[in-house]
């Protein structure tokens, strides 16, 4: 379903559900028009910069340690906004919930969260091969 649908659907009860990060929940309202959420720190957002190889090996090295440095900064700097942001739509639907008594808030124990990710074993397993055993490591780690 296209993103720009989805409010629309849930409202209506076309859908029972969606899965966004908290700031797209609270930017487009879905808050308003679905039950029930829960709080699972299941996935993460993360931007990516590329840059044509060719390219890249162009620039002199002074330019890519410049930029490198840069982006270094620039991707810490994106990671706490982006937490601190989270934070605040959460805390924005949680006073929407309490005054209004239309929104369920689930925040998952830590102890749910493992059951979660036992029942997706089978699902990491079957796309492994396509996705990389190394890759699917890195992910684990950062989840744990």
């Amino acid at each position: 379903m296209a993103f720009g649908e989805v409010y629309n659907a849930l409202e209506r009860g076309v859908v029972d559900g969606e899965e966004n990060t908290l700031t797209n929940k609270y930017s487009q309202k879905m808050h308003e028009v679905q039950k029930c959420l829960t709080i699972s720190y299941h996935g993460y957002i993360a931007y990516v910069v590329l840059a044509n190889a060719a390219f890249w090996e162009g620039l002199p090295k002074e330019t890519r340690k410049v930029l490198e440095d840069t982006l270094a900064e620039v991707t810490k700097w994106q990671w706490e906004l982006n937490a601190k942001e989270q934070e605040e739509a959460l805390k924005k639907m949680q006073e929407y919930a309490k005054a209004t008594g239309k929104l369920q808030i689930t925040v998952l124990t830590p102890e749910q969260r493992k059951q979660w990710a036992a029942a997706f074993q089978p699902v990491q397993k079957k796309f492994e091969p396509a996705i990389g055993k190394d890759l699917l490591d890195i992910v684990y780690s950062l989840a744990r």
